[in-house]
């Protein structure tokens, strides 16, 4: 499958190196943990874009086939997992990910950047722009 999706335009993109100055690294290292602990239960593709009160993780292939879970005081939960607790019905949830799907979408074009965590490649987006979306459309959802 590697092979044909490598053939047909499916290959990773490849991201400089996350510089530790930038200030998405200090946020990652916020979350290191939580992050330790997601890269070692998925197997798909992850996606950060820290922010201010922890992190969000598109899993999979944003836009268009993807997962989320969030970030913070060291764990990780699965949106599906943080919509139970919350009482979060399935078209609240479906409504979650298109706003989500549509975030990725507006900011397609911001600097991302790779990080190794627990010996895997991990993409960061580093958007100021990207996180206040992020924050507005999950802020309720997560407190």
């Amino acid at each position: 499958m590697g092979f044909l999706s490598n053939l047909f335009g499916g290959a990773k993109l490849r991201y400089p190196e996350l510089d530790p100055a930038d200030p998405a690294a200090a946020r990652i290292k916020q979350v290191q943990s939580s992050l330790e602990g997601l890269v070692g239960r998925v197997n798909e593709s992850l996606e950060v874009v820290p922010v201010e009160t922890g992190a969000f993780v598109y899993i999979g292939e944003p836009p268009n086939s993807f997962g989320m879970a969030w970030l913070q005081d060291g764990k990780f939960k699965t949106f599906k997992a943080l919509g139970a607790e919350k009482g979060v019905t399935d078209g609240e949830m479906t409504d979650l990910q298109e706003q989500m799907r549509l975030a990725y979408e507006h900011h397609k074009d911001d600097p991302r950047f790779s990080t190794k965590v627990a010996g895997r490649e991990v993409v960061v987006a580093s958007s100021a722009a990207f996180e206040k979306e992020i924050e507005g459309k999950i802020g309720s959802f997560i407190h």
